[in-house]
């Protein structure tokens, strides 16, 4: 298991950097404090930085805060960060409070998400996989691109307060509600501009769906990959900066799956562990 630390982030802490890579890192069983209130990034923390890449890393079983924080996987706080082909794994936030299991983007600066799978995760108030949210203006801002967010909860994807959100080819599957918008405080109506493209969408309720989406049955196998017949093989629009998947394969120009990983018949090419954590 991973360290105990007490403030910033229990696994990795960048703050203030530019051109950063956080690459192949297994971070597991983090804390980023315990016993207090608003801690952030379990397992990773984010913070006033640029050109920060983080690629290939599986972050699982960390925790924001025993009670009240964001980000138990990796919180982005004004930053420029690229997140892709990362596994977060059963991370949490606080039991009384908190925003984004997965992953909590606060940040003005875009932040952009591809080829991830976000399952598993859980968050104390919403958006169990992926909260993006600022209290006041100006909004935050986040880009979702082919990821597989399954299982994180009550809500994958929570958009909350200030902010702006593009989701393009994305798998949301296996929530109470798939995506949802809320106000920051109780009583104000959230501003908030979802544009929403071609998404699989199979939740208890789907009240945000945008455009061109497809409300079936996933058929994933339980790593999270397409099965034979799934809905979201070749269904996915052309993003010409992703040209491959989350296990390096490529995408083919006018096929691209949804979600993180292209399909590849019947072979179950990453496993995925999941382990629940307490």
């Amino acid at each position: 298991m991973g360290s105990v630390v007490h403030g910033g982030s229990g696994g990795i802490h960048l703050q203030g950097v530019t051109n950063a890579t956080v690459t192949g890192n297994t971070i597991v069983g983090n804390w980023s404090c315990r016993g207090e209130y608003w801690c952030g990034g379990g397992g990773m923390y984010i913070s006033n930085s640029s050109s920060v890449l983080v690629t290939g890393n599986h972050i699982e079983g960390n925790w924001a805060a025993p009670l009240a924080g964001y980000g138990g996987g990796i919180e982005v706080d004004e930053s420029d960060a690229h997140l892709t082909g990362n596994a977060l794994i059963g991370n949490m936030t606080g039991e009384w409070h908190g925003h984004g299991g997965g992953v909590a983007i606060l940040s003005t600066v875009p932040v952009t998400l591809s080829n991830n799978v976000i399952a598993h995760n859980e968050s104390g108030t919403d958006g169990g996989g992926v909260s993006v949210i600022t209290h006041g203006a100006p909004a935050s801002q986040a880009v979702l691109v082919n990821n597989t967010i399954a299982h994180n909860g009550a809500t994958g994807i929570a958009v909350t307060g200030y902010a702006t959100v593009t989701l393009r080819n994305n798998i949301v599957v296996g929530h109470g509600v798939g995506i949802t918008e809320t106000e920051a405080i109780p009583g104000t109506p959230p501003e908030v501009a979802i544009d929403a493209d071609t998404n699989l969408l199979w939740n208890d309720e789907d009240p945000i769906v945008g455009t061109a989406a497809i409300c079936e049955e996933p058929r994933l196998w339980p790593n999270l990959a397409p099965r034979t017949g799934s809905p979201a093989v070749d269904a996915g629009i052309d993003i010409p900066w992703l040209t491959m998947d989350i296990a390096g394969s490529p995408r083919a120009p006018g096929a691209y799956d949804l979600g993180a990983f292209e399909w590849l018949g019947e072979y179950l090419h990453i496993p995925l562990v999941v382990r629940q954590h307490r």
